[in-house]
């Protein structure tokens, strides 16, 4: 290797590498040899840093997951919490093409974690990222600012609920290959349901606030 190889941006390359491969021929198209060539690297060079193909996976799954998190780190309190609230849910969409790819390679890995056990705590740490990002919205709009503490029976019950519209219309939007009008038509249908829910929530801490039942 080269006195000056930086092993964290050779990982960081490959990872891009393996999403592109799983992008253009799905997850049983991913091995050494083709991320090898992708990436325009030795086939010895990328056992270098991966031994395996599972090491090669996880390794992408987790800068995957670092990537996501880093997006929703740089996002910044606008002047309302119902903004950054709307914000928040907006990122966890597959939007644009950045998520939507982001999305695709999640879901493939999911899939790949029945036979990769490796995989598994990824998956379930890309879970309690949503979720907690449910919950941070969910307390955006029920106190401003947030109340410190456990959440309560009704805040928890409202991030479920946000949690799974979020996956379950962030899942229905990739059904549909084309991004053209129908594309655009399911998505603004989709912000619409979140808008409305959004809308649920902070009517429900109104109610609170305001003496009435939740």
């Amino acid at each position: 290797m080269p006195r000056d190889f930086d092993p964290e941006a050779r990982r960081a390359e490959l990872a891009e590498a393996v999403g592109r491969v799983l992008l253009r021929d799905g997850i049983g198209a991913v091995s050494v040899r083709t991320v090898a060539a992708e990436a325009g690297v030795a086939v010895g060079s990328l056992r270098y840093v991966f031994p395996t193909r599972t090491d090669l996976v996880v390794s992408a799954a987790r800068h995957m997951l670092a990537q996501s998190r880093a997006r929703l780190a740089a996002l910044r309190p606008g002047s309302t919490a119902r903004g950054f609230a709307e914000e928040l849910v907006r990122a966890l969409l597959p939007l644009t093409e950045r998520t939507r790819a982001d999305l695709e390679i999640n879901i493939a890995l999911v899939a790949e974690a029945r036979a990769v056990s490796e995989l598994r705590p990824v998956r379930d740490e890309v879970q309690a990222g949503v979720r907690e990002a449910a919950d941070g919205v969910v307390r955006l709009l029920r106190s401003d600012p947030p109340v410190a503490g456990p959440p309560t029976a009704a805040e928890h019950a409202a991030a479920v609920r946000l949690h799974a519209l979020v996956d379950g219309l962030a899942l229905g939007l990739l059904h549909h290959d084309d991004a053209g009008p129908r594309w655009q038509a399911r998505a603004d249908e989709a912000w619409a349901v979140l808008v409305a829910e959004l809308d649920r929530i902070s009517a429900e801490a109104g109610a609170v606030s305001g003496g009435g039942a939740a």
